[in-house]
């Protein structure tokens, strides 16, 4: 099951009212280094605003980890997708697999994620 916190960064309902992405509208028009670019100062944005809302901020915490991602060349939307075909039980890894060994959370950073491609 993906976390709840997760799902509100990674894919918002309001996302679905486009056949594309904002984030890949922006690579198209302005190019991927650009883009990129946009999303390590959007990732700052977030941390600068963190815990403002509320004492915890984890949504804005793993909102400038997705960008911070992003912005590396690893876009985290290849994480949602092996997410949902492991809970579809159809992990073949048409993006790829990802072994999680002792955390669910794919933003828990206190153990090692293995990847392959």
């Amino acid at each position: 099951m993906i976390p709840s916190d997760f799902e509100s960064v990674d894919q918002p309902e309001h996302y679905a009212l486009s056949a594309m992405e904002c984030i890949d509208a922006m690579a198209a028009v302005f190019g991927l280094e650009d883009t990129q670019k946009y999303a390590e100062i959007a990732a700052f944005k977030y941390l600068w605003r963190m815990n403002k809302k509320n004492k915890t901020s984890v949504e804005d915490k793993l909102k400038a980890v997705w960008y911070l991602r992003y912005s590396m060349g690893d876009d985290p939307r290849a994480d949602l997708n092996i997410w949902q075909s492991a809970a579809l039980g159809e992990a073949k890894g048409t993006v790829g697999t990802i072994t999680t060994a002792a955390h669910e959370d794919p933003y828990d950073l206190s153990g090692p994620i293995e990847r392959s491609r």
